[in-house]
């Protein structure tokens, strides 16, 4: 009645982030039984869930029982969540539309309009721009004259971006580590922690069930040698493991 509509176009349920949440609001009694009857009723179309990790959505897109899901993508946390690599391609080979929230990053990258050419250059429905009215209306006036990232443009942004300097690539050039850690895992494990609350223990989960940890690193820098964006790299594991070691956020 407050949206004085007879019928809700998407419904999505939010964060849904660990596979045991996507247990529960799939279960027989959960949330989205409760939706799938509002569907064949007529009040709702389309059925999705927004949340943070791409393995997850995956998992509740094989399920079939989706239409969508809304997910983080933009070209910093490329290298985090991995989403234009997994879920993107995956949401298409099961026909679900992808939307994409936090296209600038929470306002970390400066260049807006190159932070949409870069999402809407991905295999995306739909980008969402930030609550606020200004960035809102920026967004409805950029997308009349967007044109696509051509391939060498993306080579460019990816190579060049500052806000991607220091941050790794998730190349597995560094790799094989003397001591056996697998430091892009370690590294993708800091963004998940660092990036938002919703992964946090998922991050500190994955890292305890490591039979190699961050603090194993000797410092003896072979990986710095060989990384191709200069990220310093014994410097990220040292903060890594102080943060996903700690027995609570």
């Amino acid at each position: 009645a407050r949206l004085r509509t007879d019928r809700i176009d998407i419904y999505h349920l939010h964060a849904v982030d660990t596979p045991e949440e996507w247990e529960r609001v799939s279960a027989h009694d959960g949330a989205l039984a409760a939706l799938e009857r509002a569907r064949e009723a007529g009040k709702i179309r389309f059925i999705g869930i927004t949340g943070h990790m791409p393995s997850v959505q995956v998992l509740a897109l094989r399920s079939g029982r989706l239409d969508t899901v809304m997910t983080v993508t933009n070209y910093i946390d490329r290298y985090v969540y991995g989403t234009e690599f997994g879920l993107h391609p995956f949401a298409r080979e099961v026909d679900a539309g992808v939307f994409v929230l936090k296209p600038t990053a929470h306002g970390e990258i400066a260049d807006r309009e190159l932070a949409y050419r870069y999402v809407l250059s991905e295999d995306v429905d739909c980008v969402l721009p930030p609550r606020e009215p200004e960035e809102f209306l920026f967004a409805l006036e950029w997308a009349e004259r967007f044109r696509p990232l051509s391939a060498e443009e993306m080579r460019e942004l990816l190579d060049g971006a500052p806000e991607l300097q220091g941050r790794c690539r998730q190349c597995g050039f560094c790799l094989p580590c003397p001591e056996g850690l697998n430091v892009p895992l370690l590294l993708r494990l800091a963004g998940w922690f660092e990036r938002f609350a919703q992964t946090r223990e998922m991050a500190r989960s994955t890292y305890r069930q490591l039979a190699v940890g961050a603090d194993r690193c000797t410092g003896c820098r072979v990986c710095e040698e060989r990384c191709p964006f200069a990220v310093p790299i014994v410097e990220q594991l040292e903060a890594a493991h102080r943060r996903l070691a700690e027995a609570s956020p």
